[in-house]
């Protein structure tokens, strides 16, 4: 099998809303995955003009940090003069149209590089995710199966969470479960997933279950406020007033400005 080559794209990720509602993030806590060339397309040696694309790619991802969204644009549009089957490109390209709140344009864009990487489970992973941001769920859990189906993909765990996230968002929370269950097969710390089980099981009033993966999930790192605020409901639902009262006082010397806006039942 050729060595693949790599490019470092923006994906998206889960957090638990603050109204209770899950999101697909690309900012504020915007991380960052593999995305790969076509297998199929990749030569034996890089040409000069792929190089070059790969430069202003690199180029374009920096001024994307940094914010400069139209030097970012320009890198990405010369990069496709180089390479105009840069699927790379065009990915980084609809995250910079999303972060300018053109999400008509950017799907354009996500969708090219479908076309341009059709087996690329990064690339049909970040399309999934544009399209359930965009209300279109059940079309975007096809694009998280065909990810999936991708052997090489390593950010598979990533694509299993989007799918939990749009299966919610489409009201299908059996689905949605068994998304995130799956998910932490793979990675059994992963914040994201553990935070989700824990608020569809106390949804559930499977409370003691609720209570065992807040706990995975305070081990995996710091609570945001909606989880501090979810474990809270879940002690007082056991019946610890104490504990709940802790996870409170948490809430208040960490989040002050926080303000709970959903029941969480």
């Amino acid at each position: 099998m050729p060595l693949r080559r790599r490019l470092l794209l923006a994906s998206v990720a889960l957090a638990l809303g603050a109204c209770g509602k899950p999101s697909m993030l690309m900012e504020p806590n915007a991380q960052f995955e593999p995305v790969e060339r076509p297998r199929a397309s990749l030569p034996q040696a890089k040409s000069d003009p792929a190089r070059a694309a790969e430069t202003q790619i690199a180029l374009a991802q920096g001024y994307l940090q940094r914010g400069d969204y139209e030097v970012a644009v320009k890198r990405l549009e010369r990069a496709l003069e180089l390479d105009p089957k840069s699927a790379g490109a065009h990915t980084v390209l609809g995250i910079v149209y999303e972060r300018i709140d053109r999400p008509a344009l950017a799907g354009e864009h996500y969708e090219r590089a479908t076309r341009l990487s059709p087996d690329e489970g990064a690339v049909l992973n970040n399309y999934g995710a544009w399209l359930c941001r965009n209300g279109r769920a059940p079309e975007a859990d096809a694009w998280f199966a065909r990810a999936l189906a991708d052997p090489f993909y390593k950010s598979r765990a990533g694509a299993l969470e989007n799918a939990g996230t749009c299966a919610l968002q489409a009201g299908n929370l059996a689905g949605a479960e068994q998304y995130f269950r799956k998910s932490l097969e793979l990675r059994p710390n992963d914040p994201g997933a553990l935070a989700q089980l824990a608020a569809l099981s106390y949804r559930a009033g499977d409370h003691l279950s609720a209570r065992a993966f807040l706990q995975r999930r305070e081990a995996a790192g710091p609570l945001d406020a909606p989880t501090l605020d979810l474990g809270s409901r879940i002690e007082q639902a056991l019946g610890d007033t104490q504990a709940a009262s802790r996870y409170r006082e948490r809430l208040r010397d960490e989040f002050p400005d926080y303000t709970a806006t959903a029941s969480g039942g």
